[in-house]
Formats: structure tokens, sequence, C-alpha cells
């Protein structure tokens, strides 16, 4: 998945601009009675001089998940 974010200025004080890109990627495989488990990886070019008030995020982010149904 691919996407862009472009947030513009509303004029209240403090809030400027917020543009960046998004990007992720995940890979799922089922096991036949252990569940789903899946990886996945994500990327967020955020500045903290962006609106969001986010600390600078140029790490991706990865993480693993299970999940079972009964």
């Amino acid at each position: 998945m691919a996407g862009y974010y472009d947030f513009s200025n509303d004029g209240k004080p403090g809030v400027g601009d917020a543009n960046y890109w998004h990007l992720g990627a995940s890979l799922s495989r089922e096991f036949d009675t252990a569940g789903e488990i899946s990886f996945n990886v994500e990327y967020a070019d955020i500045s903290s001089s962006d609106a969001l008030g986010s600390p600078n995020s140029k790490d991706p982010k990865v993480w693993v998940g299970w999940a079972v149904s009964f």
C-alpha cells in the first residue's frame, strides 16, 4: 500500500501544513489449525515541523501478528 497525505493549514494558530508519504507492506500465511501469522512493515515520512505534532518518523515500524479462530 502507498499513500500521500496533504493537509493544508486551516487558519488555526500553530497549525501548519502536513504533507507526507505513507508506505506499507504485509505478508500473511494461514496454517491449518495453528491460525494465521502476518508480518507487517509501515513507513511514514513525517517531519517534526508538520502540523501533526509527531516526532520525526523516519524509521520503519515492523510487527508480527498471530490470529486463531475457534
